[in-house]
């Protein structure tokens, strides 16, 4: 009886799947609260340090680029006494898309649809750019085709997520994808901390260098960061036209699944790859909730809740959306470990730098041809 009792239970742990872990023990993983922690003085730093500064120095040198600069010294300068990566992840993952959907409460759908309209012939244009100097770039250098795809995406879509995506359906090894990765973020770190300079050395407007970064800069934590390093209006701008960027995530994957002719509806690892479930993947919660907040606004509700309950509904959302995005960019400045980043092959790199180069420059003729989008 005691055998047959021990088998049965044996047999019903192997059929339940186990329980999903509790918030609280996931904090309770290591690296998890520290990440967490870490991330939240040095976004605290940044707001204290800015204060400080004189107005004409804070004026140019805004709060998002003080925390990004200070996570970049304290993970490249100090090394951590403890893997705090996973609570950076974390974060990043949690604090950045409440932000994006926080700004929906301050958009109107007519500026969104407006906005897009125009960013979409710009998007469209550079992500032709970018695929066809990727992929001749790559041939000229010979590394292999699958590398040269993924950072075409990763430059000419939504950076890391992109290349995450897209990674399987066109039966890219686990190496390449880490290799694209690693390229990409060394790439986007650059023009994070170069494209403000330049921007004020040039004298663009708020909605010029907003157009630009979401246009030019890779990945979505990246665009974020280096629009509001600009200014909090280039940051909005920014982030919508990066949103529209990656809703071109969907057509960008079926067309490279139809254009591989090779193409293996299984990962090299043997894991199953559903090609719905990648074009899923291309529209994000944070980007639903986003126009979902945006329609409430245009329809008048979120001021009407405001004025039913006595509280500046609009006016809390854009103080949560301050907080969030500078404790997600201070936990992107602790992720960019340079070490890290200087083992990549030289090879694909210049292919990264040359086809983000031509995505920059390009971006630059066309905005002057056809001038920026605009809140």
């Amino acid at each position: 009886m005691g055998d047959a009792l021990f088998f049965y239970r044996c047999r019903r742990s192997l059929a339940e799947p186990p329980a999903p872990p509790s918030p609280t023990a996931t904090l309770r993983q290591p690296g998890i609260l520290a990440g967490i922690l870490v991330a939240g003085l040095v976004a605290l730093a940044a707001h204290a340090l800015h204060q400080l500064l004189p107005s004409s120095v804070s004026a140019v040198v805004g709060e998002a680029l003080l925390a990004i600069a200070l996570g970049l010294l304290v993970t490249n300068l100090t090394p951590p006494p403890i893997d705090w990566s996973p609570g950076l992840r974390l974060t990043v993952k949690t604090a950045l898309p409440i932000a994006i959907v926080l700004l929906g409460a301050r958009m109107a759908l007519d500026q969104i649809v407006g906005m897009g309209a125009h960013a979409l012939i710009l998007i469209g244009t550079l992500m032709t750019l970018a695929l066809t100097m990727a992929h001749a770039m790559g041939r000229w250098l010979q590394i292999p085709v699958r590398i040269a795809t993924l950072i075409a995406v990763g430059a000419a879509i939504c950076g890391n997520t992109a290349i995450a995506a897209i990674a399987p359906v066109i039966r890219a090894k686990d190496d390449e994808m880490a290799f694209a990765i690693a390229i990409n973020t060394l790439l986007g770190t650059i023009a994070m901390l170069s494209f403000p300079l330049v921007g004020h050395a040039l004298g663009f407007s708020d909605a010029w260098f907003g157009t630009w970064a979401g246009v030019a800069v890779n990945d979505t934590s990246q665009v974020v960061a280096t629009g509001f390093a600009y200014s909090p209006t280039a940051g909005e701008v920014a982030t919508v036209v990066k949103l529209t960027r990656n809703g071109c995530m969907a057509f960008v994957i079926v067309g490279l699944g139809l254009a591989y002719s090779r193409f293996d509806p299984e990962r090299t690892d043997g894991a199953p790859v559903s090609l719905r479930q990648r074009i899923a993947k291309s529209f994000p919660n944070f980007l639903i909730g986003f126009l979902l907040l945006a329609t409430a606004n245009s329809l008048g509700w979120i001021d009407a809740a405001s004025a039913a309950i006595d509280f500046d509904l609009a006016g809390a959302a854009k103080k949560l959306f301050k907080g969030m995005v500078l404790l997600a960019l201070a936990a992107v400045g602790l992720s960019t470990n340079f070490r890290q980043l200087a083992r990549t092959g030289l090879a694909p790199v210049w292919v990264g730098v040359l086809t983000m180069l031509s995505t920059t420059i390009g971006s630059l003729v066309l905005l002057s041809l056809m001038g920026p989008v605009s809140l």
